[in-house]
């Protein structure tokens, strides 16, 4: 179990786009449009991030490939 970082900002899934694992596409893995999220470890806002680690606001760890999101 990955425990919630105490640093990090809140923000909102504005898009998403689909993770890919080997030939397989997992549509949604990285959460929804529309949904906030506390997010660590990197500072810029608004560009696609790779490989990214998203905790929801329950401090539930949700693995991402890509996703494009805004500072709240």
């Amino acid at each position: 179990m990955v425990q919630k970082p105490e640093t990090g900002f809140r923000i909102e899934i504005v898009g998403v786009r689909e993770k890919t694992l080997g030939s397989e596409l997992h549509k949604g893995d990285i959460g929804k449009e529309g949904v906030v999220v506390d997010w660590v470890d990197k500072e810029d806002c608004e560009v696609w991030l790779p490989v990214i680690i998203l905790y929801d606001i329950k401090g539930t760890v949700c693995h991402g490939d890509r996703v494009w999101w805004k500072r709240i």
